[in-house]
């Protein structure tokens, strides 16, 4: 409440009678409300309306919500129709659209890389590749200089930032766009399943991918990725905000 200005509208959300009405007077479905999942998709269709405020108030960005359909995760209890690349693929579609060009080899589903094992160098490349990247507050002066020469990316190459990047779509999403040769920066609370995705992507051949810790809802932690970016690269292409909540 704290972050409404309007005092009118303050009133509003405090009433604690009018916002329940319908549903103490068993008129959910008959007002047209939805039935079940209501704070779900109450949340969704509020995100559909503020990204097409976003999109009218940043007439220069391309604004666009994403349903990935409905895709076998953790949040489905692995009970969806689509597997996680097909869901990761409709937001890639959209995410990289103008944006692809030819990746130097294609990238392995994650369960491919998961059924062969890493040999001594592979392990070895992939493990240095996540160290060199991955953003540690605390470092030495030559440790440093690793961590930014290994982040450099030409200027014809695109930079994406996927927040929820660790697990399920957002992790197939930083798969594909890594895949067709998107510099990408994982996101995640936390760091060590973050470093982990990082790994997991640096098995199958996809060298540029970064990790930083990102809090959503801690502006701090926001203001550290957005001051990142600006030092690192000086730009961002592409925003994926996998978690509807980051919005």
């Amino acid at each position: 409440m704290q972050f409404f200005r309007s005092e009118e509208l303050k009133q509003e959300l405090d009433d604690v009678d009018s916002l329940t009405e319908d549903l103490e007077a068993g008129a959910v479905e008959a007002r047209g409300w939805p039935a079940e999942f209501s704070a779900y998709k109450v949340a969704k269709a509020a995100m559909n309306a503020y990204s097409r405020v976003l999109a009218r108030r940043h007439p220069a960005l391309r604004v666009n919500v994403v349903d990935p359909g409905y895709v076998r995760t953790n949040m489905t209890r692995n009970s969806g129709l689509l597997a996680p690349d097909e869901g990761g693929a409709r937001v890639v579609a959209v995410a990289a659209w103008r944006c692809y060009r030819k990746a130097a080899r294609p990238a392995r589903s994650l369960a491919a890389a998961r059924r062969r094992r890493p040999r001594s160098c592979d392990r070895r490349v992939a493990s240095t590749s996540t160290r060199a990247r991955r953003i540690q507050p605390c470092c030495s002066s030559s440790r440093r200089k690793i961590m930014e020469g290994a982040i450099s990316v030409p200027a014809n190459t695109r930079v994406a930032v996927v927040t929820g990047g660790n697990k399920g779509i957002g992790l197939e999403v930083c798969r594909q766009l890594a895949g067709n040769g998107v510099t990408v920066v994982l996101t995640a609370r936390d760091e060590a399943r973050g470093g982990a995705a990082v790994e997991k992507l640096g098995e199958l051949g996809l060298s540029d991918v970064i990790f930083h810790q990102l809090e959503i809802t801690d502006a701090s932690s926001i203001g550290r990725l957005a001051e990142f970016l600006k030092t690192r690269f000086g730009r961002l292409d592409i925003l994926v905000n996998k978690p509807s909540m980051s919005l």
